[in-house]
């Protein structure tokens, strides 16, 4: 059973900095309020208090209970218990009245069993049981602290991230480059013939007969080739005609032509680093490890449970 102390202690007073903290507007389900028509359309109440009392409608309404439902009678009040200077726990909007005439304040309950069940089912307390029954109170069995509930929320994914993250490998794949310059030498050998110009050369000269022979006596005109020298000489009407004359020629060359061709290839190579199959022992080693991971969040968690202070 929750106690006013117990609120005070996890929530704070319920003054306006708690309803700013910890209350919220709950819009009830279509489809519950077309089933318990009695339900207004929206419930001022503890954000605790939103999941249970969704629960709480769809047992009665899967149970089809929904008669059983006269009327609704709030959640969220500011006032002392009857008879009491402590505060009720409406103060923190953690409880909730139904079918207050048919079930009221001290005395003897008609609420049926089943719909009780519907209730502590999803997590209430039924006032009807306490030794002065308050037969239309429910309230939730047990609260916890938000503040522990958050803590414990962030120490279990910062577990969650430290084991992700020593599961991810510290050797990623790397590529890296090599350049390679590879040095041709091609050698073209070319056929072509080379055609040389026509030359000549010329003389004439004035001949003489002495003592019966016919003799030059002097030259006329000479006239010499670029390269020919004056070659054979003819002898005709006393006149000597010298012709040299070379006919053009072509002469057959071969050129040799070297050339240098250099080939730049940059070659990229990928590193993979496969890991290597673990032995029998490293992979009962790992698996151990995993054991001892699971009793420890094990642990924690039942450590955390202890402290989220249940009532």
């Amino acid at each position: 059973m929750i106690t006013s102390t117990a609120c005070t202690k996890a929530f704070g007073k319920p003054d306006i900095d708690f309803e700013i903290k910890y209350m919220v507007v709950w819009k009830v389900p279509e489809a519950i309020r077309v089933k318990i028509p009695v339900l207004p359309q929206k419930i001022y109440c503890h954000k605790l208090m939103v999941a249970p009392l969704e629960k709480a409608f769809k047992n009665i309404i899967d149970r089809e209970l929904t008669s059983e439902v006269i009327s609704w009678n709030g959640c969220f009040c500011i006032r002392r218990k009857r008879g009491q200077s402590t505060l009720s726990i409406h103060s923190w909007g953690l409880a909730v009245d139904i079918n207050e005439k048919e079930n009221a304040f001290g005395a003897k309950p008609t609420m049926s069993a089943a719909l009780v069940k519907c209730f502590t089912d999803a997590g209430f307390e039924w006032g009807g049981k306490w030794s002065k029954p308050d037969g239309m109170h429910f309230q939730l069995s047990k609260i916890y602290s938000m503040k522990n509930i958050s803590l414990f929320r962030v120490v279990l994914f910062a577990m969650l991230v430290g084991m992700l993250g020593a599961c991810k490998s510290s050797l990623a794949p790397t590529v890296t480059s090599q350049t390679n310059d590879t040095i041709i030498k091609v050698q073209t050998l070319r056929d072509t013939i080379i055609k040389t110009k026509q030359d000549s050369s010329f003389y004439k000269a004035l001949l003489e007969c002495q003592n019966g022979k016919v003799v030059i006596n002097r030259p006329i005109s000479v006239t010499p080739g670029e390269i020919l020298k004056i070659p054979g000489v003819e002898l005709q009407d006393n006149y000597l005609t010298v012709k040299c004359k070379m006919e053009s020629q072509e002469v057959p060359v071969q050129l040799k032509e070297n050339h240098t061709q250099r080939i730049k290839t940059v070659l990229k190579i990928k590193t993979q680093y496969v890991p290597r199959e673990l032995t029998w022992w490293q992979t009962t080693q790992i698996n151990m490890g995993r054991v001892f991971i699971g009793l420890v969040l094990l642990i924690l968690i039942i450590t955390f449970l202890r402290l989220l202070k249940i009532v």
